[in-house]
C-alpha cells in the first residue's frame, strides 16, 4: 500500500495531467491588498446615513466689534450684536425643566416684593383708583405682585419653552456706551434662541400681553378696556428696555463703586451675595 506521502504525489501528477488545469501562482502586493479589503468585517463597512455623525448644534454668533464711526453706525450694530455665551451663563441651551426653575426662583426672590412694594407706594402717593388707606395700599400690593408673577411665568417659563428661546439677559461687557444701550434696549423687540441666535422676541410680546390681559380681571374698572390695556402693554415693555440697560451697566457701576467705598461695607455686601 502506498503511504501518505505517494498518494499526495499521485494526485499531483493527476491535476497536472488534466487538461485545463492552471497552476496557482503567488498574488502580488496589490492583489494582497484588494483582497484584505475585501475579507474586512461588514461593521467596518460604510454605515447608513442613519448612523452618520449628527449634525453640531449652531455656535453663537461672533461678537461683532464696536464700530467708531457714527452713532448711527454703532446704535444698528448694538442691535445686531448676539454675544457669544458667556461662562457666566453656562448652560447655555436651558431646558424646560430648568426654565420652571428660573421662574420659581424668580417668584421667590425678596426683590418681587421688594419692586411690588416700592410699586404700591407710588401708586399710593400718585392716587389711582384703589382707594385710599391700608385697604387701597393692600390692593396695590396684590395687583402688582399678581402682574409680577404672571409676568414671569409666561415669559420666562411658558412662552420661552414654545418658542425655544433663552429668557436671560445675556450682556455685551464691551464696547462703546451707545453700543452697549443699543443692544441692551433692543432685546425686548429681538430675542436669543436656544441655539445662540437672533430672533424675534416672541415671549416678550406675548407674554406681556397675556399678562395685561390677565389683569383686566383684577383692576379697577377704570384701568380697563382696549385703550388701557395698551397703554400697559407698551409701558410694560418700554419698562422692560430700561431694566436691561441696567443690567448691561450696573455691573460696572457697581465695580466703580467699590473702589472707593470703605473695606466693612465691602465684607457686608458679600455676606449679603453668600
Amino acid at each position: 500500500m502506498l503511504g501518505l506521502g505517494g498518494f499526495a504525489a499521485l494526485l499531483m501528477l493527476a491535476g497536472a495531467s488534466m487538461p485545463g488545469t492552471a497552476q496557482a501562482r503567488p498574488l502580488n502586493a496589490a492583489e494582497r491588498a484588494a483582497a484584505a479589503r475585501q475579507a474586512e468585517p461588514q461593521s467596518q463597512a460604510k454605515q447608513p446615513e442613519r448612523d452618520a455623525r449628527p449634525v453640531e448644534p449652531a455656535r453663537p454668533r461672533e461678537l461683532p466689534p464696536a464700530p467708531e464711526a457714527g452713532l448711527r453706525g454703532e446704535i444698528e450694530a448694538g442691535v445686531k450684536a448676539q454675544p457669544q455665551c458667556a461662562p457666566a451663563y453656562h448652560p447655555c441651551a436651558l431646558t424646560r425643566r430648568e426654565k420652571l426653575r428660573m421662574f420659581e426662583k424668580q417668584a421667590h426672590s425678596p426683590y418681587t416684593l421688594v419692586d411690588g412694594v416700592l410699586g404700591a407706594a407710588y401708586s399710593q402717593i400718585t392716587g389711582d383708583d384703589y382707594g385710599p388707606g391700608v385697604q387701597g395700599m393692600a390692593k396695590r400690593l396684590g395687583a402688582n405682585l399678581a402682574d409680577a408673577e404672571s409676568r414671569s411665568f409666561f415669559q420666562t417659563f411658558m412662552f420661552s419653552t414654545i418658542f425655544r428661546q433663552d429668557p436671560r439677559f445675556h450682556r455685551l461687557q464691551q464696547g462703546g456706551i451707545l453700543y452697549r444701550a443699543a443692544y441692551a434696549a433692543s432685546r425686548v423687540a429681538f430675542g436669543r434662541t436656544d441655539a445662540g441666535r437672533s430672533a424675534v422676541n416672541w415671549p416678550e410680546f406675548f407674554g406681556t400681553a397675556a399678562t395685561v390681559t390677565l389683569g383686566n380681571a383684577y383692576y379697577p374698572e377704570r384701568d380697563r378696556g382696549a385703550g388701557r390695556t395698551l397703554s400697559r402693554t407698551f409701558g410694560s415693555i418700554a419698562s422692560d428696555a430700561e431694566t436691561n440697560i441696567t443690567r448691561e451697566f450696573w455691573p460696572d457701576i457697581r465695580r466703580l463703586l467699590r473702589r472707593h467705598e470703605p473695606k466693612s461695607v465691602q465684607r457686608i455686601e458679600n455676606r449679603i451675595e453668600k
